[in-house]
């Protein structure tokens, strides 16, 4: 009987391999994480040129959060947050927008183009200046905007006189985090 049944130490071993393939196809997948973007300084004439940027999606905490160290703070320039949701559209379905101690506010877009229509409100956004930089940033609830798996973030500060500058290239995403 042993024999067709195998040792006992194997069948050990066996059930123990089929109880952890178990728990690990049951373990939650962690579809969340980070990213940063060095971007060149004076390759662009907007007068608020990106320097750095960090996305962080962490969905333990529920939260999306993007952060643009800025070379300076210009009043009128718009620091601007494309989000694409779902891959199925090309091109973004929101976007959060931020003028220096100022408003700020999420639009429901179409497209890279669109004007848009006024989304929820929920969130925040800030400037923080230190000695050689600006750090702007956002930070959106997920499930405000409903988003259950990755997104990838384009980033632009939209400078009416001088010019746009693009994270990572213009109406170009970032890698899905």
């Amino acid at each position: 009987m042993s024999s067709r049944m195998g040792s006992p130490g194997l069948r050990l071993l066996g059930c123990m391999l089929l109880t952890a393939a178990a728990v690990v196809s049951w373990a939650p997948v962690a579809l969340g994480d980070s990213i940063s973007y060095d971007d060149r300084v004076g390759e662009t004439t907007s007068r608020s040129d990106i320097k750095r940027v960090v996305v962080d999606h962490r969905h333990q905490k529920e939260r999306l959060s993007v952060r643009a160290r800025l070379t300076k703070v210009v009043y009128g320039v718009e620091f601007a947050v494309y989000l694409d949701t779902r891959r199925k559209n090309k091109g973004p379905e929101w976007k959060i927008w931020a003028y220096a101690d100022s408003e700020w506010g999420i639009l429901k877009v179409r497209g890279w183009n669109d004007q848009g229509r006024q989304g929820p409100v929920c969130g925040r956004a800030s400037y923080t200046k230190s000695t050689d930089s600006v750090v702007a940033r956002v930070t959106i609830p997920t499930k405000c905007l409903r988003i259950r798996s990755s997104v990838r973030v384009a980033v632009a500060t939209i400078d009416p006189r001088n010019g746009t500058d693009w994270v990572p290239h213009r109406k170009t995403f970032l890698p899905p985090v």
